[in-house]
């Protein structure tokens, strides 16, 4: 796995990273000079690798993009696309996928993950999910 990211990296290409995943990209030598984020509990590893850390919920740093936890996931998903949309020769063709119609489901409430570690550089986490009704 771990040459499989480097070689990712080496040939241009996005390599995403979330929590923990900052240990693979210090064990492939990509972090280095790099800004990133990771979770806090292996902030000090990722920087001995020669990271520039940063806590906040996404960096992006060319093909790098990093989150802390999956309470971000949100951010980290949006920077991805903001990636993917960005470098359209890099990626197959999504207009077939855009032009899908979207789900017929017909929702009537919003469930929103609410996720975070249960203490300072913990990698417990807890997990809740809060509910809004949608209006029309």
């Amino acid at each position: 796995m771990v040459d499989l990211v480097r070689a990712v990296h080496d040939q241009g290409s996005m390599v995403a990273a979330i929590c923990h995943a900052g240990w693979m990209l210090a064990s492939a030598g990509i972090a280095k000079d790099r800004n990133v984020t990771c979770v806090s509990i292996i902030k000090d590893d990722v920087i001995n690798a020669g990271g520039r850390y940063s806590d906040v919920p996404v960096v992006r740093d060319g093909n790098i993009i990093t989150s802390r936890l999956p309470s971000d996931l949100p951010d980290f998903c949006r920077e991805i696309v903001r990636y993917l949309e960005a470098a359209p020769t890099r990626r197959n063709d999504l207009t077939k996928l855009r032009s899908r119609n979207a789900s017929s489901a017909n929702y009537t409430q919003r469930a929103n993950l609410v996720m975070g570690p249960r203490g300072r550089a913990s990698a417990n986490y807890t997990t809740g999910v809060s509910v809004e009704e949608l209006t029309d």
